[in-house]
């Protein structure tokens, strides 16, 4: 149960990690 929990948790930041990097990405592109 833990181990899910945590595992989720684990996806969810990956995830999370992911869009904010892409957002960040294509906000600072034109300025290159």
């Amino acid at each position: 149960m833990l181990l899910k929990t945590s595992q989720y948790t684990l996806i969810a930041a990956g995830f999370g990690a992911c869009m904010l990097f892409m957002l960040l990405l294509a906000v600072t592109e034109p300025l290159v």
